[in-house]
């Protein structure tokens, strides 16, 4: 195994500079339709991971709810927020989406940013946390 070198090193923080500006397309389940994520913070990504592995299904969905309506600005419309009825703004999420449809875009969004790896789908405990 070699070691990374100083040019190596550069071009890894540039990618990591790039990579902050990647896209997804979140599919809504039962639609043809999909919602536009963007990656957030480390600080959001540190917070929902912790939530995630806690074990504990009430902190998972607060952390689904949170990075659903963080990482997809259609989301954060002040006037849907309006229209629906959500006093608090996360609550935009269950007020839009079923349990089924917020566990499942969740695991799709957790994959995006990083939390669940493609190997995690064969992983046992991922596909208790988030996919059943």
């Amino acid at each position: 195994m070699a070691e990374m070198n100083f040019d190596e090193l550069l071009a890894k923080r540039a990618q990591r500079e790039h990579d902050k500006t990647k896209t997804c397309r979140i599919l809504v389940p039962n639609t043809e339709k999909c919602l536009i994520s963007t990656i957030p913070n480390d600080a959001k990504i540190m917070k929902w991971f912790g939530q995630v592995r806690s074990g504990d299904t009430e902190k998972l969905f607060d952390a689904i709810d949170d990075a659903l309506y963080t990482c997809c600005p259609a989301l954060q419309d002040q006037k849907l927020r309006e229209q629906i009825g959500a006093r608090v703004p996360t609550d935009v999420v269950p007020l839009l989406f079923s349990v089924a449809e917020r566990n499942q875009m969740g695991y799709d969004l957790f994959k995006f940013v990083g939390i669940f790896k493609e190997e995690d789908e064969n992983d046992e405990e991922s596909e208790d946390i988030v996919k059943n």
